[in-house]
């Protein structure tokens, strides 16, 4: 995509505010991925999830962010070193904030090349005056139709039309096997 960052001026709903504090609470490279962008940038939708991609970090690093977050209103169903296991073991855990159990924070290592991709080419949002990664649209869109989420993916199309590298898209599109929208 064509743009440097965008800056998001909204009143911010609760699921944008978990988003706000686990960015807020974190110093791991990792992307915002999935229904929760629709939401993000306008979308009257809803989701239970906020799916998250980190970088695969240490054992120590994990405790550390394990630590961070549960000191502010973050909490997890299971003990650092089960969840480091699951993650380890290309597993998602569950992060939840305060004590509401949706939206919740789905949160995992890359272990794929697209998933290393992702990481390498997120966008920059500031929500908030705070930092968040997303993944770029010209493979979020085609993962939503992947996922038979056609009314986000053609919602995100028609929003970034203008600022979609759309030879890129049509190379994910081919990876994620399925039909250029629009």
């Amino acid at each position: 995509m064509n743009v440097d960052y965008l800056k998001i001026n909204k009143k911010l709903s609760v699921i944008d505010e978990v988003v706000v504090n686990f960015a807020k609470n974190t110093d791991l490279k990792n992307v915002i991925y999935g229904k929760y962008i629709t939401i993000l940038f306008g979308k009257n939708n809803w989701t239970d999830e906020i799916h998250v991609l980190s970088e695969k970090i240490t054992f120590d690093k994990f405790a550390k962010f394990f630590n961070t977050l549960s000191k502010n209103s973050f909490h997890f169903k299971k003990e650092k070193e089960d969840l480091f296991e699951d993650l380890i073991n290309k597993k998602t855990i569950k992060i939840y904030w305060k004590e509401l159990p949706i939206p919740y924070i789905t949160f995992s290592f890359t272990h794929t090349e697209l998933e290393r991709l992702t990481l390498k080419t997120f966008i920059i949002v500031f929500l908030d005056n705070i930092k968040l990664n997303i993944r770029t649209p010209e493979i979020e869109i085609p993962s939503l139709i992947k996922n038979k989420n056609m009314e986000d993916a053609v919602f995100l199309y028609k929003l970034f039309l203008d600022k979609l590298d759309m030879k890129f898209l049509k190379i994910m599109c081919k990876i994620f096997n399925v039909a250029q929208p629009l």
